[in-house]
């Protein structure tokens, strides 16, 4: 999925996929990997306009509960500072 919104450019599905890596990594227990994704997760969904739904934060927010703390907030802010490609790359790596 990651690539084919990289390659058509689908900034939306792009945030998408990366907050589902972000939580794949929060279930394996890596708080600073998903943070780090989540984080750039957080810059190409704020770029695209696009705020999510109430119901989306509240998800998301569930399912990256596992992981939260320091760690993960501090990884995300760094998140925020990585090249969209970058990201990606991450998030492909499993």
């Amino acid at each position: 999925m990651l690539v084919s919104a990289q390659r058509v450019g689908d900034q939306e599905l792009i945030a998408f996929g990366l907050e589902k890596a972000a939580i794949l990594a929060a279930t394996e227990e890596q708080a600073a990997r998903a943070g780090r994704l989540a984080g750039a997760a957080d810059v190409v969904r704020e770029a695209t306009g696009i705020d999510r739904s109430d119901f989306d934060r509240v998800w998301l927010d569930r399912h990256l509960s596992g992981v939260a703390g320091e760690e993960f907030e501090t990884h995300r802010a760094a998140g925020k500072t990585i090249e969209p490609e970058e990201a990606l790359r991450e998030a492909l790596e499993s």
